[in-house]
């Protein structure tokens, strides 16, 4: 009798232990049942560009090729100079972009001419129409700046300015042509005889995003951008 009791004992130990191993192989199952997934990542965020690079070209007397640097030295009243600054914007932002030609010169003495003398002589037409309202200059010290409205707006590599505002032009790319017209009088004096004519230009850039209304006095030029190899000089 002591042995059936202890073998029933044993058979209801065997019996819970089972019990007990099979509710345990239920939940550990029940863990591994759904079904799950897990993703990671990281995203850095890096200031736009704005780099723009040019080049220009002068045309005598309406040639279709560039004046050699001889022809630039040798103008004559009744001449006119066309001056094309080619722009393109290699930087990944949109911008706005003002333009200014500025003259100056030294008369055959060496002497500052002045900008009431240049201007006696010196006529300046946006595009190549000189028969139209010439440009109204800015006296400076030794010079007159001619300069647009800076109402342009220019594409980057990356952002691409689609939506019209009034007063603003939407260039759709990232290169543009600015054209000037020189016009020397015709009724220039022996004073000009050796005088040295300097013919300068800027194109300034101010990102266009976020910037409704652009202050000029804070485009500076960004010498970063060789040091960052944003464009081969």
């Amino acid at each position: 009798m002591v042995h059936e009791r202890e073998d029933n004992s044993k058979k209801k130990y065997v019996v819970i232990l089972l019990c007990l191993l099979l509710a345990i192989g239920i939940v550990i199952g029940s863990l591994f049942a759904f079904f799950s997934d897990v993703v990671t990542g990281n995203q850095d965020l890096t200031a736009g560009t704005l780099a723009l690079v040019d080049d220009a070209s002068f045309f005598i007397n309406g040639s279709a090729t560039p004046a050699t640097a001889e022809q630039l030295a040798c103008i004559n009243p009744g001449d006119t100079v066309k001056v094309e600054i080619d722009i393109e914007n290699v930087g990944s932002k949109s911008a706005w972009l003002k333009s200014a030609l500025v003259l100056s010169g030294v008369n055959g003495a060496g002497g500052a001419i002045t900008p009431t003398q240049l201007s006696s002589v010196f006529t300046v037409y946006e595009g190549t129409n000189t028969s139209g309202t010439p440009l109204t200059g800015t006296n400076g010290t030794n010079n007159i700046t001619f300069a647009d409205a800076g109402n342009k707006v220019i594409d980057g590599t990356y952002e691409k300015e689609t939506t019209p505002v009034p007063g603003v032009t939407l260039l759709g790319r990232t290169d543009t042509t600015y054209v000037f017209t020189i016009v020397f009088s015709s009724a220039a004096d022996n004073f000009w005889q050796s005088a040295s004519i300097g013919i300068g230009y800027e194109v300034s850039a101010l990102q266009y995003r976020n910037n409704p209304t652009p202050n000029w006095s804070s485009a500076v030029a960004n010498a970063y951008k060789v040091t960052y190899g944003i464009v081969t000089p």
